[in-house]
């Protein structure tokens, strides 16, 4: 885990939140973000868990941020150099 929330990109991360598959997809394609190895865990500090509800709807309601307003707008929002692989063999 990085040491930086990946929401506000300031704070401590303090706990790190698994990531659907298709938000992964979605970052590759819409941010041109790399893809990774395994997958993208997002570390998050206390004061922004509460914002990343929209994942905890992914995983109940399929995961595909498209239509999805709030999970866009997080999706857009985070801070990509902090996202983490959660490949133990990522660089």
């Amino acid at each position: 885990m990085t040491d930086t929330c990946a929401v506000c990109g300031e704070n401590p991360s303090v706990i790190d939140r698994g990531m659907p598959h298709e938000w992964t997809e979605y970052l590759v394609e819409e941010r041109d973000l790399t893809r990774p190895f395994h997958g993208y865990r997002i570390p998050v500090c206390a004061d922004c868990d509460g914002s990343v509800d929209p994942i905890r709807k992914a995983y109940v309601g399929g995961g595909d941020p498209h239509g999805d307003d709030d999970a866009t707008a997080l999706l857009d929002a985070l801070v990509l150099d902090n996202l983490t692989d959660e490949s133990p063999d990522a660089p």
